[in-house]
C-alpha cells in the first residue's frame, strides 16, 4: 500500500514538471470592465425624488419602487413635546405611491395623497420618459406628463393635467444637481379657493450631496413663476439614508405636498416657526 501511494505521488510530480516545461501563451485579449458607481450605482437603492421633486432618471427596467411620505401640518416648534414635533397635531398629509420601470428610459407611476384641510383626495397618474442619459450625453434629461384626479366624497370630482421637464447631473459620483419646470392645469394648496386662477407654472431646483456612501444631505426648492401661487416658494432640506434597497429621508419643509398640483403652487408658510417635519420612505423591488 505504501509503495502504491509513493508511485501515485511520483507520477503527479512528473506530470507537473511536464506541464511546467510547456511555454505559456501570452494573454492579449483583456477587457477592462468599469466598476459601478459607488454612490449612485446599481448596488444602492434608487430614490425617485429628492424630497418632493422627482429626478430625471426613472425606475430601473423591471423594478418597482414603493413610496411612502408623511408630512405634519402643525409646526414642530408648537408644543413639540405634547404634539410629537407636529406628528400628533392632526391633519397629517400621507402619500402612497408606486413606480414601475417599463424600459430603461420609461417608467410609470401612481401617487395617492389624502385630503387634510381640503375636501378631496388626490390621485396622480404619470409617465416619465428619459430623453438623454449622462453616460452618453453628459446629462440626464426627462419629460413627464400625467393627470391628477381629485376625488371628493359627496361632491363632483375634478381633474387636471401635469407636464414637467427634468434635468440633472451627477458630479464626482457624490453630488446630484438638477433643475426643471413644472406645470399643472389645476394646482391646489390649503389656501387656494375656487375664485383663484387654476393653472400654475414653477421652476424647480435641487442638490444632493453624498458625504458618506449611505448618507446624503438634500436641498430643494420650487417657485411659481406664472399662474396661481401663494406668496412664498416651497423649500425642503434634510438627510437621506441609503441601503441596497431602501431609502429614508427626514425633512424640514414649508409644504405638505408631494404631488405636482401642490408643489407647483408655493406656500403660505414663511417663518421657520411655521415650518413642518416630514419623512419619505422608499423600497425598491
Amino acid at each position: 500500500m505504501k509503495h502504491a501511494f509513493l508511485g501515485i505521488a511520483l507520477a503527479g510530480l512528473l506530470s507537473h514538471a511536464a506541464w511546467a516545461d510547456e511555454p505559456v501563451e501570452a494573454v492579449t485579449d483583456v477587457q477592462i470592465v468599469p466598476v459601478d458607481s459607488i454612490h449612485y450605482g446599481v448596488d444602492t437603492a434608487q430614490a425617485e425624488r429628492i424630497g418632493n421633486i422627482l429626478i430625471a432618471r426613472g425606475a430601473r427596467k423591471g423594478s418597482v419602487i414603493f413610496f411612502l411620505s408623511h408630512r405634519a401640518y402643525e409646526s414642530f416648534t408648537k408644543d413639540p413635546f405634547y404634539d410629537g414635533l407636529g406628528f400628533d397635531g392632526g391633519s397629517l398629509k400621507i402619500g402612497l405611491g408606486l413606480r414601475y420601470g417599463i424600459l430603461d428610459s420609461l417608467d410609470v407611476g401612481i401617487l395617492r395623497l389624502n385630503g387634510t384641510v381640503e375636501v378631496f383626495d388626490t390621485y396622480e397618474f404619470d409617465a416619465r420618459f428619459q430623453v438623454l442619459r449622462q453616460e452618453r450625453h453628459g446629462i440626464d434629461v426627462a419629460v413627464r406628463a400625467g393627470v391628477s384626479w381629485f376625488a371628493q366624497k359627496g361632491h363632483e370630482d375634478a381633474s387636471g393635467y401635469l407636464a414637467q421637464l427634468l434635468a440633472d447631473r451627477i458630479f464626482a459620483d457624490r453630488c446630484l444637481v438638477g433643475a426643471g419646470l413644472l406645470f399643472h392645469s389645476s394646482s391646489s394648496n390649503d389656501r387656494k379657493t375656487i375664485r383663484d386662477d387654476k393653472p400654475s407654472l414653477a421652476g424647480t431646483a435641487f442638490a444632493e450631496y453624498r458625504f458618506l456612501r449611505a448618507l446624503a444631505v438634500d436641498l430643494e426648492g420650487a417657485m411659481a413663476i406664472a399662474g396661481y401661487h401663494s406668496k412664498y416658494p416651497t423649500v425642503s432640506a434634510g438627510f437621506k439614508a441609503y441601503t441596497n434597497r431602501h431609502t429614508f429621508s427626514l425633512l424640514v419643509t414649508n409644504t405638505q405636498y408631494t404631488g405636482a398640483d401642490g408643489v407647483v403652487s408655493n406656500t403660505w408658510r414663511s417663518r421657520p416657526s411655521e415650518w413642518i417635519l416630514g419623512f419619505n420612505l422608499t423600497r425598491e423591488f
